[in-house]
């Protein structure tokens, strides 16, 4: 694994022979610019998701000051321990992306950076489909989703760790459009190879991996 100061551009000859023997480009948005714009509908869901979280376990309760009659409108505190509560989602989202790619602290296909619209991780290794999506959505579902939980369960969910949940859900909307993208263009059983921004896809259980 080594450190990126931008993502990778795609290697034309290496998508020549990945389309050469059969693996397919898949359909998305080719500028991480773009694909932000295009996750807006998500980032919505995602974001309304860490509200409802939040409400249903009274981390905002109606009478809490934050509340100004029906209207929404909480008040925060820019100070230290906010910055590092964002910062410190920050990086556990990428760790979390890089925990489930296969053998990652050997992998010299694999990188991590961060560009003026985020941070990001990537591979190169070639992924089944299952491993894909798990390593799509673990950021998210840890914590936006697992994390508040087990937090309200220990009494411990509070306003302070609202603005950090939902900065990862709102992040994470991409994250989700890959997933969407990938299950519905690859099938059961593919495999997914990465150079820059260009995916291929390959499906069926005698997928030859590129070398």
């Amino acid at each position: 694994m080594h450190v990126l100061t931008s993502l990778p551009q795609a290697d034309q000859e290496k998508l020549k022979d990945l389309r050469s023997r059969g693996w397919v480009r898949l359909k998305e948005p080719a500028h991480a610019l773009t694909a932000i714009m295009v996750s807006l509908p998500l980032m919505a869901v995602t974001g309304a998701l860490t509200v409802g979280i939040f409400m249903l376990f009274s981390a905002f309760p109606l009478e809490d000051p934050g509340y100004a009659g029906e209207s929404f409108s909480l008040y925060f505190s820019f100070g230290l321990p906010l910055v590092l509560g964002v910062i410190a989602v920050l990086v556990c989202h990428e760790l979390l992306h890089l925990l489930f790619i296969p053998d990652v602290l050997h992998s010299r296909k694999t990188g991590v950076g961060i560009t003026a619209v985020g941070g990001f991780v990537y591979t190169e290794e070639v992924l089944s489909r299952s491993r894909h999506l798990l390593i799509s959505a673990a950021p998210f579902a840890v914590i936006s989703l697992i994390l508040p939980f087990l937090l309200a369960i220990a009494g411990l969910l509070t306003p302070a760790f609202f603005v950090p949940v939902l900065l990862n859900s709102l992040g994470s909307s991409v994250d989700i459009l890959t997933m969407i993208l990938v299950l519905v263009q690859v099938p059961k059983g593919g495999m997914l190879v990465s150079s820059g921004s260009a995916t291929c896809w390959k499906g069926g259980e005698k997928t030859v991996l590129p070398g």
